[in-house]
């Protein structure tokens, strides 16, 4: 039990340290006068780190000692959580980049090695159960990152007494609280590690691989990766831009601590999605579902792009339904198909999460010449490449969420 609970409150602060992203980004933006194309630095700061630290983790996996590589994990979450309060302490953006870096580096090597963890503290057949269970903390994170972004973060940018917006804010201090607050929790989690013992499990014993072929020599894998960084960077982008298209005159007209709140309702349909989508995969194929996601998105990416007023912010906001399955599906069709070595295919896919930092770039140079509303198209376009991937997959395969 005890080593249940502390997978859950980890994969709980990586939903809510990731989330936490997409307020993070418009606050900087309001405070430091940053264009949108500037303000995705935060999100290639961010999912570099995923791009690059896919080798170290794989090397992790391999070994099997899952609790080190952890252990590793928290402790860059904890500097890194450090140094985006002490960019705040300091007034600098280099360094709150710096620290975004580092902390997804910590989260790229848990979300590696604690998911087999989990498949190996119990019977292999509760194993998809235990982790689909313990994976629902990571969404209802991102539930509760834009409730206390806006409260901590937001909130700062109006005046406490008459609510109005504040001319001039000459500092970010607002961030101190909150990312210290995270660093002094991934550091106490730390340390109930190494206080309170966890099963010590090891990896599989690795098999001569049967495969002949590199991964990079096959097209699925290319491919695989290029859906899969879409499918990130639009998880990602539609998080983000939802607040400026609520703030939007011609939209919601909200200020940005309200637009803040109800970005919460994108991510409660991403949660409420993924774990519906576990129940009804047993029966549909997961092509179908993936289809019809990427019609939803499609639909309601243009919705959100060439209509105005509310309708314009629910389908916006309604994209998370749409944007819940696709990794989970992608990635297992791909190893599905692919006949190189599963291990060796996995680290190519988790490199392709570096889509969370290049799709938010594409939609911000098209806010900053079309404005936020028509730069709504990327996320179409991304559906859209999404869909055809979905046309031309005729397997069956069995996935878990």
């Amino acid at each position: 039990m005890r080593a249940y609970i502390f997978i859950a409150v980890t994969f709980f602060l990586c939903g809510l340290c990731t989330v936490l992203n997409t307020i993070l980004a418009p606050y900087l933006q309001q405070v430091l006068h940053l264009s949108y194309t500037s303000v995705t630095s935060i999100y290639i700061s961010f999912y570099l780190a995923y791009f690059l630290l896919a080798p170290v983790s794989g090397y992790l996996f391999r070994k099997g000692n899952y609790l080190m590589g952890i252990r590793i994990a928290l402790l860059l979450c904890t500097f890194g959580t450090y140094l985006i309060f002490m960019g705040g302490t300091y007034n600098s953006f280099p360094l709150v980049l710096g620290g975004l870096f580092v902390m997804a580096c910590g989260i790229s090597i848990l979300q590696v090695n604690a998911n087999p963890y989990v498949l190996h503290l119990g019977s292999s057949e509760t194993s998809s159960s235990r982790l689909s269970f313990l994976q629902g903390f990571f969404a209802l994170g991102t539930v509760v990152a834009p409730f206390v972004g806006s409260f901590f973060i937001l909130s700062s940018l109006y005046h406490p007494v008459d609510g109005s917006l504040l001319d001039e804010i000459l500092d970010i201090l607002p961030i101190q609280k909150p990312y210290f607050t995270l660093s002094m929790t991934w550091g106490l989690i730390f340390l109930l590690s190494e206080i309170f013992p966890l099963p010590q499990v090891t990896g599989l014993t690795e098999k001569k691989e049967t495969a002949t072929q590199h991964p990079l020599k096959l097209g699925i894998v290319w491919l695989g990766m290029l859906v899969i960084a879409l499918a990130v960077g639009v998880e990602v982008t539609l998080g983000n831009y939802i607040i400026p298209l609520l703030v939007d005159r011609s939209i919601m007209n909200l200020n940005i601590d309200m637009a803040g709140h109800l970005a919460m309702i994108y991510w409660l349909g991403f949660m409420i999605g993924r774990f519906s989508s576990s129940v009804f995969l047993k029966d549909v194929e997961p092509k179908v579902v993936l289809y019809y996601h990427a019609i939803g998105g499609i639909v309601l990416s243009l919705a959100a792009c060439f209509a105005t007023g509310i309708f314009a912010a629910t389908a916006a906001l309604a994209t998370g339904l749409c944007v819940s399955i696709l990794f989970p599906i992608l990635f297992a069709i791909i190893l599905q198909e692919c006949p190189a070595s599963q291990m060796q295919v996995s680290g190519y896919m988790m490199m392709a999460n570096v889509g969370g930092g290049l799709v938010p770039l594409m939609q911000g140079l098209s806010a900053d010449s079309l404005g936020v509303h028509l730069s709504f198209i990327i996320p179409a376009l991304c559906f859209s490449v999404i869909l055809l991937f979905s046309l031309r997959k005729p397997k069956l395969v069995k996935v878990t969420i």
